[in-house]
């Protein structure tokens, strides 16, 4: 190769870095400054503020079985998850709950016992994508959340003020509390359920109490008695207990049975543009539900709904484009970033792996509220209940912070300033799969409730849509 050759070689080598180096964070911040509503935007590197202690490290190369997946996971989530990087996040009594589980994992032990002692450490970091979501591979190739393999209940019920009732219109059993579950009080199944499941709010308790009431694995560790893969309810109706034997079910692969039928219907009430949004999920089928959108809004619709009842999330950016569909520009949400090679590699967030490379650590995202967010004046009023989760959540929040809509519902178990941006592992031990937030998300106004999603109108989930039909059809009335 010759002089001329090997000088040319070189020089595009150090242009590429120096457009890596200098060029490529500016631009990433200026063109997420721009999509954003103008944030303020930081970045650093801080110490981290809890290290494992010596004595775990000292005996890694001795660990083996559940003791090797708990040190993993440890030492995985103190590096990724964001509330190690801001001062005054992590409960006092993490470290001490910490070294216990990690203790205890050095038992022989069950995949059943293991699971309880890392959810029961999980729940300091009070995070709620997190809780209750390790999952174990099925001997038939599919997966279920590990403390639900053993089996759960199929039992229609919900709870209130922390009692729990059936449903059951069928059997005649609607409002039939259910005051034991296998022999043992149903106030020692919630003891157990608060212990080892983190609820954001008030609302995402009783929503743990509905939901892991019914695993069997739950009940045994409170104390309930299984037999005959039958569970002994002891029920209270109008003053009169009965009881009712509830079969066992075993548990499907992971949301094989849930899966929706579609992701985006939408349709024309009037002059009202109705959108079923199932989950965020981007493909095809939003790009055609934003065409339709601006073809509405080219004909003169301003009325939007949205229903997100029952959406458990998904890809955020879902929900930005059909907002940007009808010319919206969402409020910018906050945002603490926990910058890792594994939020780099495996997390959405693009313009965190420029600040990667230069050795930052930690971005900050200031929350704001740009000015004519809504150039075109569209309404958006959006259905919520209970199960609006994560990005669904999220979108609600840009709605109603932004001050171009309504929420219409329930309120949402998931908090407003919630963790997110989840990047995947699995143990190596167990193969158990679970997900660690890598972003702590701050709604834009700083004045709203940052615990619960409250809508302005509040009406039970099957009423949500006939209300918000009729509120749309008298808006502007008053004007």
């Amino acid at each position: 190769m010759d002089k001329n050759k090997k000088r040319k070689i070189i020089k595009r080598v150090v242009l590429t870095v120096l457009i890596a180096v200098f060029v490529l964070p500016p631009v990433a911040v200026f063109a997420y400054w721009m999509l954003n509503g103008s944030p303020n935007i930081s970045v650093s590197t801080v110490e981290r503020q809890r290290t494992l202690p010596d004595k775990f490290f000292a005996a890694t190369e001795h660990l083996e079985g559940f003791a090797t997946d708990a040190l993993y996971m440890v030492q995985m989530i103190e590096r990724i998850h964001p509330i190690f990087i801001v001062e005054g996040w992590l409960p006092d009594e993490y470290e001490t709950v910490r070294d216990e589980f990690l203790t205890y994992a050095q038992n022989d032990i069950s995949t059943t016992e293991f699971a309880f002692a890392a959810h029961k450490y999980m729940t300091m970091l009070r995070d709620g994508h997190m809780s209750g979501m390790l999952a174990s591979k099925l001997d038939d190739g599919g997966w279920a959340y590990t403390l639900k393999r053993n089996g759960y209940l199929n039992e229609p019920w919900t709870a209130r003020d922390g009692r729990l009732f059936l449903t059951d219109e069928r059997r005649g059993l609607k409002n039939a509390e259910v005051t034991a579950i296998g022999g043992i009080p149903t106030a020692q199944v919630f003891g157990v359920i608060d212990t080892y499941y983190y609820a954001e709010n008030e609302i995402a308790r009783q929503q743990n109490y509905i939901i892991f009431t019914q695993f069997i694995d739950v009940i045994e560790k409170a104390g309930g008695v299984i037999s005959d893969n039958k569970v002994l309810l002891t029920l209270n109706q109008n003053s009169e207990l009965t009881t009712l034997e509830s079969d066992i079910v075993m548990p499907y692969v992971l949301n094989r049975d849930s899966w929706p039928d579609y992701i985006i219907q939408y349709e024309m009430f009037g002059d009202v543009f109705y959108i079923d949004l199932l989950t965020f999920m981007d493909g095809e089928h939003i790009k055609e539900a934003s065409k339709a959108i601006k073809k509405a809004i080219a004909g003169g619709t301003r009325k939007f709904i949205i229903d997100l009842r029952d959406n458990g999330g998904g890809n955020s950016i879902v929900g930005n484009k059909l907002l940007e569909a009808m010319g919206i520009k969402v409020p910018s949400y906050g945002a603490v970033h926990n910058i890792t090679e594994a939020a780099v590699k495996q997390g959405s967030i693009w313009f965190l792996r420029p600040f990667y490379w230069l050795g930052f650590n930690t971005m900050r995202i200031e929350p704001t509220i740009a000015k004519n967010l809504n150039p075109n004046d569209v309404f958006v009023s959006v259905l919520t209940n209970a199960d609006t989760y994560s990005s669904a959540r999220q979108m609600a929040v840009w709605v109603q912070d932004g001050g171009f809509g309504n929420i219409i519902g329930s309120p949402s178990r998931n908090a407003p300033n919630a963790f997110g941006n989840m990047i995947q592992f699995s143990l190596p031990y167990s193969e158990i799969a679970f997900n660690i937030s890598s972003t702590q998300w701050i709604r834009p106004d700083s004045n709203a409730d940052p615990e619960v999603l409250w809508p302005d109108i509040m009406v039970n989930d099957e009423d949500a849509l006939s209300i918000a039909l009729e509120y749309l059809s008298r808006l502007g009335e008053y004007d």
